[in-house]
């Protein structure tokens, strides 16, 4: 995470992490940040004091203020978690969801599961048959 310090037009952008400065050549970055805008990014060396920004930038969506940019380093963002975070995963591979989502094998068994839930709630508008849920959804689908 690093701070754009200033925006160079069609060729890239500054980035400033406390001591540290980094030009980063992106016709994109240049058009999507401005100056004092927070940036999430992977960037590597391409040659002396320039930096190529890699797939997955985030530009976040908050301005900070002298006192934590001062530190920064020390709220550097641990990668693996931002792409978990980012895609919504954010526990461990292997751990199990924290909200069991329903997985139903067959239509069959998600019209069941569905009509009994809305029977629950009162909505029997809800109740169909599995062919008329099939014939709806394909319909939709097709017209998307």
């Amino acid at each position: 995470m690093a701070i754009v310090t200033m925006v160079m037009a069609s060729n890239g952008v500054y980035l400033k992490l406390q001591d540290e400065e980094f030009e980063v050549g992106s016709r994109i970055l240049c058009q999507a940040l401005r100056k004092d805008d927070a940036l999430c990014a992977h960037i590597l060396p391409v040659s002396r004091g320039k930096w190529l920004v890699c797939p997955g930038w985030l530009i976040w969506p908050t301005r900070f203020g002298p006192g934590i940019r001062s530190r920064l380093k020390e709220f550097q963002i641990d990668p693996i978690k931002l792409e978990r975070f980012l895609q919504q995963r954010t526990s461990a591979p292997g751990e199990r969801p924290r909200i069991p989502y329903p997985q139903d094998n067959t239509l069959g068994e998600a019209v069941a599961r569905m009509s009994e839930a809305a029977k629950a709630d009162g909505k029997d508008k809800l109740v169909r048959s599995k062919e008329e849920w099939n014939t709806l959804v394909l319909t939709n689908m097709k017209s998307k």
